[in-house]
This record gives C-alpha cells, structure tokens and sequence, in this order.
C-alpha cells in the first residue's frame, strides 16, 4: 500500500486517548482504488465501516460482535473499541448496494509512531489512527442476450451480460431457475469468456420448451488478500433478475367479438378478454393432463405463457377467472371441447372451457370485459376461437 501522510492529532487528545482503559477511541480515514494500479482516493462521507473481534485462535469467525460508525464530510470516522483483534470491512451504499463483504486493508499508527499493516488490527491503549483501503466493487452486470422478458427464445443459446471495467480480474455466479421455481446456484466461478463485442458469454442448452426462465449474474472480485479475515472473501455485485422464455407452441382464446382472453397484469390478478392483440399477457401455455395431441374433451391447465401464472376457476367455478396460482389442481383443471364435431383440436377451431365443478367459463358481453366461470350452458358467450402459435 502507498504511504499517505496523515492528519496531525493534537497532545490533549493523544493524552485522553492513552488515558482510555481496557481498549482505544479510534479515528482513521478510508482510500479505495478504482481500478487494478489506480490512484488511491479518499472514499465519500457515509462511507460504512466495521470492526468485527477475530476468534480467541486468531481465525476470523464471522460470529464476533461487530461495530460500525460511518465517515464524516471531512472523509474521517472514529469509534471506540474495546481491546482486541479486528476484522476490517468497508462499504458504500452509492455503488456496493450495502454489501459488507469487502474485507479492508488497514494501515494502523499506534501511539509511538510505528506503523503495521493487514486485514487484522491489534487495537488496544495505544492506537488512535487507522487508513483503510478497499477496492472497488465490480460494475453491476445487465442483460445482453436473453433480453429481459424476452419470448420464443432458442433451446440452446448463448447467454450474455456486461462485462466488469474495473481493470481487476472478476469472476461470475450464474443463478437460474424455470417454471417459477426458487432460483439456485447453476454456475460458479466463470471467467468471462468475451464475444466478438466484448459481451461476457457462455453456452447455455438443453431447456425445456415453452417455459418461463428467471437468471442472475453476480460480479465477483477477489482483492487477493492473504491474511485475516481468510482470502475466499469476494467483493461481489449483483445483477437484477432476468426473465425470458423459450420456443415453442403457444396458444391464444378469441371471444366471439374479437377480443383476447388475456390475464391482466400478465397474471397474479383477474382474467378478463379486454386484449386487442396476442401479447404477453394474452399468450398462453396449455398442459394436456391426457398426454399427446390435445383432442377434445382433454383436461388441461392453462399457463400465461412467460410468466408462471396459471387459471383458476374459484371455488372451481360458479365465480370469477383468475390467473392467480402456481399450482394445477382440481380448481386449475379444464376440460376443453369442441363446439362442432371430436377429435384433434386445430388452429381455428371454436371451444369451450368447462371448469372442475362443470359451470362453463364465460367471456362477459361476449367481450370487452371480465372471464367468469359461472355458466350452465354454452351459448355464444361461452364460445373461444382456439388459435395455436408454432
């Protein structure tokens, strides 16, 4: 670390400072470095600092008690400490997010002028003055390719987000998961792997078909400390998640006069047939419960294609549509059949939706308005234009 000359402590304040007993009022300053072999600036005011106590073995535990004080406007901080060893973090909110995984390194002065350096302070009676130094957090990655909320998206592909330009060497976590499912760990410790314009890439296959995706990259920065606290702590950063879906057949419902059947909001709410085009709120997945082509008088559940939102008849039927559940039981099972004629459901074709407790689902006013499952017959009303999306 580069020597920085530090602010004169006047003797009043060296003399109460020794006077502290059984541990030390300690003020300092923090540096970080904007990229690999940068300058040294001074971090902003709020700047968050902590000391953490060190295990009684001299091995940073991470369950000591911690204190934490901030920067002023002058890029200084102070705190008391009982004596002790201490693990050293820094963290801005304006560009960290809060995280405190940046472990700092320490420059301390104690009371006779002697300096020492490390992740781990030895405070005690003597020390009043401590330079901290981190380095910056790594950009925060965005999405390149699949863009978010993108649809029809290849079964392999190469996913792509935005590389770090911190000039420190970053390494990737991929987190992912489909169908609404908690996202996990999928990949750990990637290298970059540029494309041809400098976009962080890497091969991604075999997904399912017709299936909402969520993925998030997390930046990882290793500052390459060897002491205290141990050297596998990252400086880390972020992506927000991301969502697309892949290829596949996709379907939609016309009402007698024209409209969508489309789950407003995309989902979490009602079902009405207000939709003038097939978006994405008005693309649906349909799961056969019988197995092979779709014929009619199947049951089947019925999904808003790149979201995980399925339909639901309440009390399964006699009430309203909605698109509120992730699950497919009886509420969420429908009995699709042919107005005219058996057999293959085709593109084009005229239906009818028959909810659990056989009330039919009902596109008020024919259109224009809500979905309710609450009819005893099929009339016109009842009466969807089944159309099929390769």
């Amino acid at each position: 670390m580069r020597c920085r000359s530090m602010l004169l402590i006047p003797s009043l304040l060296l003399i109460l400072l020794a006077a502290v007993p059984a541990g030390a009022s300690v003020g300092g300053t923090v540096y970080y470095e904007s990229y690999a072999g940068g300058p040294w600036q001074l971090d902003p005011s709020n700047t968050m600092v902590k000391f953490c106590n060190v295990a009684y073995n001299g091995a940073w535990s991470g369950q000591g008690q911690c204190y934490t004080t901030t920067t002023d406007a002058y890029n200084n901080f102070s705190i008391s400490l009982p004596n002790g060893s201490y693990a050293t973090f820094v963290w801005n909110n304006a560009y960290t997010f809060g995280s405190d995984s940046s472990a700092a390194w320490g420059n301390v002065e104690d009371f006779t002028g002697n300096w020492t350096s490390g992740n781990q302070l030895n405070i005690n009676v003597y020390t009043y003055w401590v330079v901290l130094y981190q380095v910056e957090w790594p950009n925060q990655p965005q999405v390149v390719y699949p863009a978010n909320g993108a649809r029809q998206v290849p079964l392999n592909f190469n996913l792509k987000w935005t590389p770090d330009h911190t000039g420190w060497q970053v390494v990737y976590d991929i987190y992912g998961a489909g169908d609404g499912a908690p996202e996990i760990l999928e990949l750990s410790n990637l290298s970059c792997n540029p494309d041809a314009s400098g976009n962080c890439s890497y091969p991604v296959s075999n997904l399912v078909a017709v299936t909402p995706y969520t993925w998030h990259v997390v930046a990882k920065l290793h500052p390459g400390w060897s002491v205290d606290p141990p050297s596998n702590i990252y400086v880390t950063n972020s992506s927000a998640d991301f969502r697309f879906a892949t290829s596949g057949t996709t379907y939609s419902l016309t009402t007698v006069n024209g409209y969508k059947v489309s789950a407003d909001g995309c989902g979490g709410s009602t079902v009405s047939a207000r939709g003038t085009t097939v978006g994405n709120c008005e693309t649906l997945r349909i799961f056969d419960l019988n197995g092979g082509t779709l014929q009619s008088g199947d049951s089947i559940n019925i999904e808003v294609y790149a979201t995980n939102w399925r339909f639901s008849a309440v009390n399964g039927g006699g009430g309203a549509l909605l698109a509120n559940t992730q699950w497919g039981a009886g509420w969420e099972t429908f009995i699709i059949a042919k107005t005219t004629g058996t057999g293959t459901i085709s593109n084009g074709d005229t239906v009818s939706l028959r909810a659990y407790n056989g009330n039919y689902c009902s596109a008020e006013l024919g259109g224009g308005d809500v979905v309710n499952c609450n009819r005893a017959s099929v009339g016109p009303w009842e009466t969807f234009t089944f159309g099929v999306m390769p």
